[in-house]
């Protein structure tokens, strides 16, 4: 029994550490932009393309869009020139 349970922890793990191996996602060439936001029309354009943003990889790490906060954005190197 005891080699029984052994040998399920042990396919699990290595399962979970292929799923790991495969999951590996290259970010070389991506930029991290910083926008500031002055006015609130700005706030709400942010607001409406974070919505749609993952379409074309772009991610925002900042959680909350307010005027004089920092936003900060993972631009793919795909997108930089759309992005800009």
């Amino acid at each position: 029994m005891r080699l029984l349970v052994t040998s399920i922890v042990a396919f699990i793990l290595l399962e979970a550490f292929a799923l790991n191996v495969h999951a590996y996602k290259s970010y070389a060439n991506h930029q991290l932009w910083r926008l500031h936001v002055k006015t609130n029309e700005q706030v709400a354009k942010i607001l409406e393309f974070s919505r749609t943003a993952h379409r074309h990889d772009i991610n925002f790490w900042s959680e909350e869009f307010r005027i004089n906060v920092p936003i900060d954005v993972s631009v793919p190197p795909e997108a930089i020139d759309s992005f800009a």
